[in-house]
């Protein structure tokens, strides 16, 4: 099994939090026994634990969000008691809104060697700009790639994910490839959209593919 882990990067492990066996013991051992598997094969492996489905009346505010990953973070440091000296993040999940595309996007961007320079190029376009925020998503998936080195603000990756929605609903009504087929996306990457809301806030997409 070790040998699996050898040329891996980022394990994501995902804990139910609706599961009924509190305070999810088999779960944690789970993640214990995975996580020191794989750590003997590659001590250079990163690990992110996304507690999942953290919605609905057992979770209906921020406050048991951040009991349950206390929670976990706690148990599962007792169980390694230190012999695992390896990053472990965790997530809060869901998929009734878009933290679970934050998490995985997160997890993306640690295999990503490229990373520093996209977010130093962000900086810059932000800085000359007079931008709030910049995000390099991938269109179909709605993973964000990069951002500049500000903190992401979630509500502003929402904004920016439910737009590229918008527009891709819209491209596939209006926009024909050469082929006379409905195209999400312009072929030559030169796509682009402006939204004004009513708050004064600007959102601007433009399609790059180099």
């Amino acid at each position: 099994v070790g040998m699996l882990f050898e040329r891996t990067g980022v394990v994501v492990i995902v804990i139910d939090a609706q599961e009924e066996k509190e305070p999810y013991n088999d779960a944690i051992l789970y993640a214990k026994r995975l996580i020191e598997v794989a750590y003997k094969a590659n001590p250079k492996i990163s690990f992110d634990i996304l507690i999942h489905k953290v919605d609905g009346d057992r979770f209906f505010d921020e406050n048991q969000k951040t009991d349950i990953q206390g929670l976990m973070h706690g148990k599962l440091m007792e169980e390694l008691q230190e012999r695992v000296d390896v990053p472990i993040q965790f997530h809060c999940t869901s998929i009734y809104d878009h933290t679970i595309f934050e998490a995985i996007s997160k997890v993306v961007q640690k295999l990503l060697p490229q990373l520093p320079d996209l977010e130093q190029c962000l900086d810059a376009l932000i800085t000359n700009s007079r931008m709030d925020k910049a995000y390099l998503f991938d269109l179909l998936s709605k993973l964000y790639i990069a951002s500049d080195p500000q903190p992401v603000d979630l509500q502003s990756y929402e904004l920016c994910a439910d737009m590229i929605d918008v527009v891709i609903d819209v491209s596939c009504i209006y926009s024909v490839n050469e082929d006379g087929v409905a195209s999400s996306f312009s072929s030559e990457g030169k796509a682009s959209c402006v939204i004004h809301l009513k708050n004064g806030t600007l959102l601007y997409l433009r399609e790059v593919d180099r």
